[in-house]
């Protein structure tokens, strides 16, 4: 299985968008991430790919956070990710336990944009300066594509 990669999601502080659903409040998957992250430390030793299945594996592949959140989100040099991700550990550990081919309409969207088109939803996004609970949230629900996508027609009315 091949993924569309969208490096939209390491903006800024990271998104978690595709990470779960039904997502509950910031308070709550922070207090999520902190469970994770220390089962991360307690189980992640080495960086080997066996200990990184130990950490994928200690739910079942369905099992979310009561916030919504996947069990394997943690924080990686300061943004929200996968330990299981290809970028990260150099092999896809994600396969076969979360969606992969999944994208929210904003990332699937951007692939598709010209690289001017690219540039400007990333200076949109970033001039925000959301935290990465704002971020994800308006990635996952859509509102900031369409604000993208509202202000952008509105420029173009604007310059007949």
């Amino acid at each position: 299985m091949k993924y569309t990669e969208a490096d939209l999601c390491q903006l800024g502080q990271g998104c978690f968008g595709c990470c779960g659903r039904n997502y509950k409040s910031k308070k709550e998957i922070e207090k999520a991430l902190v469970e994770n992250i220390s089962d991360f430390h307690k189980i992640v030793k080495n960086g080997t790919i066996e200990e990184l299945k130990r950490f994928r594996d200690r739910h079942d592949k369905n099992d979310l956070h009561a916030c919504g959140i996947c069990y394997n989100l943690i924080i990686i040099n300061g943004k929200l990710g996968c330990p299981l991700h290809p970028k990260v550990c150099g092999q896809e550990l994600r396969e076969d336990h979360c969606d992969i081919l999944h994208l929210c309409r904003a990332a699937k969207m951007f692939s598709m944009f010209d690289d001017d088109k690219k540039a400007e939803f990333i200076e949109f996004l970033l001039k925000k300066k959301l935290d990465w609970y704002e971020f994800s949230m308006g990635m996952d629900n859509d509102n900031l594509l369409k604000e993208f996508l509202r202000e952008n027609k509105n420029k173009i009315n604007n310059n007949k």
